[in-house]
């Protein structure tokens, strides 16, 4: 069975670290996904690049359905996403 559709969506291009980013956001439910989301995991690409390797590459924002436990706390939603792999 096909999963639904999501809304997806660019973001633009952010620098950081050295990296040039293309940000693209994948939503639960509105057009593009939290701001909060998206910054988190920017904040998480800030800190996993090699700085002493800059280039070019790409970050995707995607909201799923267990944000919901962490609606106030991006970061730690990130970090359980992060952490079961």
């Amino acid at each position: 069975m096909p999963l639904p559709s999501r809304p997806t969506a660019p973001l633009g291009v952010r620098e950081i670290a050295g990296w040039s980013l293309k940000v693209y956001g994948i939503a639960a439910h509105d057009p593009v996904p939290r701001s909060s989301l998206v910054a988190a995991a920017l904040e998480h690409a800030a800190d996993v690049l090699p700085a002493t390797q800059p280039g070019h590459g790409f970050v995707i924002a995607h909201e799923a359905r267990a944000w919901a436990r962490h609606t106030d706390d991006p970061a730690a939603y990130l970090a359980d996403v992060f952490s079961s792999r």
